[in-house]
């Protein structure tokens, strides 16, 4: 970015606010050791103990780190601050995450729920964090929607993982209501979550293209980007068709996810990858990109 280009004050807290959940992801971690050391297990609540860190631990260093810094990178690119908007989203994130981390210890026991992809505590207290961090984070997307569009770079990718999230969100609510089961059961949320659950991991890779975009020295060319979009619109828009068409509990529906993400990742992917290594980078970067790969 241009030394002389205005940055978002809410860029900071953000950034902030994301670097928290990496940071808590990590306590967390040390709090599993523990609870699966001899001798000190039972001392700490043995495998209830485990399930329910695992949960906190997952959805800090996954869900919660990847969309702040998600938000960091739309901020970036919105550059104007919302009196309104702005704050009141930030506010609902971190309601949502203070919730969520408070959780086992607001409504105990809480009953962990080894969903893929969002595992959960089954109790008031984190199924409410959970929500109002799904609004939170859902309304700043939309306000780097609101933006002006551009054709090329990081900016058009992270625009493109905005639109990929508020996807995600609308095939969670469609999954939400036409559940064969009732929502109150802790089973019905593997099926909630698995296929908007998959649709979030192009999120997570459109974020992790765009921030090798925004690092590399020489300007994308449109080319790449302009088939980065069609390939996250096709992939997005075949999504939500999925979950429109198709039961949410049949084979079908949990075959034909598994299947776009199987094939779309590496279509999405790749050129990108090549691209970004072809161009002056920093070594850090390839690195990156190798462990992407593998």
């Amino acid at each position: 970015m241009h030394p002389s280009t205005p940055i978002n004050p809410l860029s900071r807290p953000w950034l902030l606010l994301a670097i928290g959940a990496i940071g808590l992801s990590a306590l967390f971690a040390i709090l599993l050791v523990v609870a699966r050391t001899p001798l000190l297990q039972h001392l700490f609540g043995g495998a209830d103990l485990f399930h329910t860190v695992l949960v906190l631990h997952v959805n800090f260093s996954v869900l919660i780190w990847l969309l702040a810094f998600g938000a960091v990178i739309w901020s970036l690119a919105i550059r104007t601050f919302h009196p309104v908007i702005d704050p009141l989203s930030l506010g609902l994130v971190i309601t949502g995450v203070v919730l969520i981390s408070l959780s086992p210890l607001l409504t105990p026991p809480p009953q962990p729920v080894m969903s893929n992809y969002i595992p959960i505590l089954y109790s008031p207290a984190f199924l409410t964090g959970l929500c109002t961090f799904a609004v939170g984070i859902s309304l700043y997307a939309l306000r780097r929607l609101a933006m002006p569009f551009t054709v090329s770079g990081a900016s058009h990718t992270g625009k493109l993982a905005a639109l990929g999230l508020i996807v995600v969100l609308m095939v969670f609510a469609i999954t939400a209501w036409r559940l064969p089961h009732p929502i109150n059961e802790p089973a019905a949320f593997e099926v909630l979550f698995w296929g908007g659950g998959h649709l979030l991991q192009f999120v997570y890779l459109l974020l992790l293209l765009s921030c090798g975009q925004s690092l590399k020295s020489e300007t994308t060319s449109r080319l790449p980007s302009r088939f980065i979009g069609i390939v996250s619109g096709s992939l997005f828009a075949t999504g939500l068709l999925l979950a429109i068409l198709l039961e949410p509990d049949s084979p079908a529906y949990r075959g034909a996810f598994t299947q776009l993400m199987r094939f779309g990742t590496p279509l999405l992917a790749l050129p990108t990858i090549l691209l970004l290594w072809n161009k002056p980078v920093f070594n850090g970067l390839r690195l990156a990109l190798l462990l992407l790969l593998a």
